[in-house]
């Protein structure tokens, strides 16, 4: 059996005849409803009527018949050509259909068949950060805001998110939790002026649409479009406000909250840290300098030294969520840093259990030196290849990776390549961390 469909199929396929997306529409309603517990909120932003464009986010393969579920009408989907379709998902787009694109370029066919759809008054369904990306928001393309003004249809925001865990949710014996958010239409906009100019606008409402399905997502999820304005990150400490309603009182608006540290899970931290200490009583003013203070936890994000003007933090994330959580926080404020993370592997039954969700946990990071595996006492298992693991997380987080074999090749690595603006993690539970704090004495 062919194990993949790639670029010479998925470019040929198009979109199935109305009836039968009516029919397939309702089997998704079905599955959607019966196998998952699917929440929709916003369903009443939809226009009665098309033309529009739904743009959404995507976090995984199962998207498509959530996205259907929630607008309740068939969907004329445009989904990538350009990559390659394991067969046990071909099943989907070979039924439904889609419209092929090619991620590197708007082809002619792409836009006549897009706006042919637009024409009919009917629905164009669009992930526009073109691909599957796993659990934070990616850059957008800009064929969305392009077809919604040539074709002069609103874009209407959607984010969808539980189904990237469907599957092992239902062979645990779970039945998934699938949430859709519906956001108001906007657009569509007039682009005039220079190719320039013409490029700059979309840029800008590609953007502003990417902010829109943000807003509909877990902060935890919006990565580079979180936009909080209580909320402020900086290399050396985080700001943020809020309002805070205790049981017989007013509610307080406390000000200027700053903790020395970064990541939306510290922040959440110290809110729940302030909470406690009003509801016993201690002093606003001495909960915040306290916080100030507070310089956290060893092994989280800790700095250790300076090479080169490049900082060097060790942290104790070991798992997937752990290092997605503490990279997102890294890019947040690292904007424009190369951000390279020195992971260490601690057990190799957890990196066989979690190698998928592994080789997605890199995403916002641009380097990954992988060293080698703390086995914490267990004997390699069969079955398992450490170069195809290192392989899967080049294709699925979109990093350059490099091996190292011990101590001593990191350091001469490090010393080779640490240059320009870059931040360095060290990363996992095993003798990571002396490594990092051994660094100084070796490279200074």
């Amino acid at each position: 059996m062919k194990k993949t469909f790639g670029p010479d199929y998925l470019s040929k396929l198009k979109p199935r005849s109305f009836f039968l997306r009516y029919i397939l529409n309702y089997a998704a309603l079905f599955l959607c409803s019966t196998i998952a517990k699917t929440k929709v909120r916003g369903r009443w932003h939809l226009p009665r009527k098309g033309p529009y464009v739904i743009a959404s986010n995507h976090f995984s393969n199962y998207d498509p018949p959530f996205f259907t579920y929630a607008a309740q009408k068939p969907i004329n989907f445009i989904a990538a050509s350009d990559q390659e379709v394991e067969w046990w998902l071909i099943w989907a787009p070979f039924l439904y259909g889609w419209i092929p694109v090619d991620r590197t370029k708007l082809a002619p066919s792409t836009i006549k068949r897009s706006l042919d759809v637009l024409k009919k008054k009917e629905i164009l369904g669009i992930f526009p950060d073109g691909g599957v990306n796993d659990t934070i928001l990616g850059k957008p393309k800009n064929g969305t805001v392009y077809l919604s003004t040539v074709g002069k249809a609103p874009i209407v925001p959607m984010s969808i998110y539980g189904a990237e865990t469907a599957i092992e949710d239902i062979f645990n014996g779970i039945r998934p939790r699938v949430h859709v958010n519906i956001g108001k239409p906007f657009g569509p906009f007039k682009i005039r002026g220079t190719k320039e100019e013409k490029d700059k606008l979309l840029q800008g409402i590609g953007r502003d649409m990417m902010i829109r399905i943000a807003a509909l997502l877990p902060e935890e999820k919006q990565g580079p479009f979180f936009k909080n304005p209580n909320i402020k990150q900086l290399k050396s400490y985080s700001k943020f406000d809020i309002k805070v309603s205790l049981p017989n009182t007013k509610i307080q608006n406390i000000k200027n909250i700053k903790i020395p540290l970064i990541g939306i899970h510290n922040i959440r931290n110290s809110v729940g840290a302030l909470g406690v200490a009003l509801s016993v009583g201690i002093p606003i003013q001495k909960i915040k300098n306290g916080l100030k203070n507070f310089q956290g936890v060893q092994r989280r994000f800790n700095k250790i030294f300076s090479y080169n003007s490049i900082d060097f933090y060790d942290d104790y994330a070991h798992h997937p969520t752990e290092i997605k959580v503490v990279l997102d926080g890294v890019k947040n404020v690292y904007h424009k840093y190369d951000k390279v993370c020195i992971f260490q592997p601690h057990r190799i039954s957890r990196l066989k259990d979690l190698k998928k969700d592994f080789t997605y946990a890199f995403k916002n990071a641009d380097s990954v030196i992988l060293c080698p595996i703390y086995t914490a006492g267990e004997k390699i298992k069969l079955g398992f290849s450490y170069e195809s693991f290192a392989k899967e997380i080049i294709k699925n987080s979109k990093v350059k990776l490099f091996m190292i074999e011990n101590f001593p090749q990191l350091v001469k690595f490090l010393k080779n390549n640490m240059y320009g603006k870059k931040i360095v993690v060290g990363m996992g539970a095993g003798s990571i961390s002396n490594w990092i704090k051994d660094l100084p004495n070796l490279m200074l």
